[in-house]
């Protein structure tokens, strides 16, 4: 199991935003993400950012971005639940404030294999792993209601800051990943 992600603070009180890769070679790698900038209903994947990861203007910086965006453990699908929607949303005992209103961040990384659970229906919240069809319902707290995988997708705890950011409000507090990686070997 994958107990350090791109979401582990690296020191108490850092912030870490979640960022939007822009996929240009000008300008910035990511963007950080306010919740005016998604739509109801929708699904974006997002990054972890730090102020002290630069801006990608350095060799250093811009290897440090490179990690984040290639990371398995650091993508995120940040949903936004419409708000029509939201008295259908069942949130996981002890995970009740992991939500900032109507957004939802849940890991990509399948917990069937670890393959990535990228695909997002719109109109049922289903999230989808192409990989052995495993749909985990982003309503109830990812948990898998098809295919293979048989724990829920780990969810990160996140708000906004004082300027309107969204940011993680702490690490993943269970395991990203697939089952057996749990298990010690011998």
């Amino acid at each position: 199991m994958l107990w350090t992600s791109g979401w582990t603070p690296r020191y108490q009180g850092e912030t870490i935003y979640l960022a939007r890769a822009t996929g240009t070679e000008d300008g910035p790698p990511f963007i950080k993400m306010r919740p005016e900038d998604m739509d109801a209903g929708g699904m974006e994947t997002v990054f972890p950012w730090r102020e002290s990861d630069g801006d990608g203007t350095t060799v250093e910086s811009h290897h440090k971005l490179q990690e984040i965006a290639m990371g398995i453990r650091n993508p995120v699908m940040l949903i936004r639940i419409k708000p029509s929607d939201l008295g259908r949303v069942v949130k996981r005992k002890g995970q009740e404030s992991f939500n900032f209103g109507e957004f939802f961040a849940f890991t990509k990384v399948c917990s069937h294999l670890g393959c990535p659970s990228s695909l997002y229906e719109q109109q049922s919240y289903r999230i989808l792993c192409p990989c052995h069809q495993s749909q985990f319902d982003a309503l109830h707290f990812a948990k898998p209601i098809f295919g293979p995988a048989a724990r829920a997708l780990a969810q990160l705890p996140i708000t906004i800051d004082t300027d309107g950011y969204l940011v993680a409000n702490g690490d993943f507090v269970e395991p990203v990943g697939p089952a057996f990686w749990e298990r010690t070997t011998t």
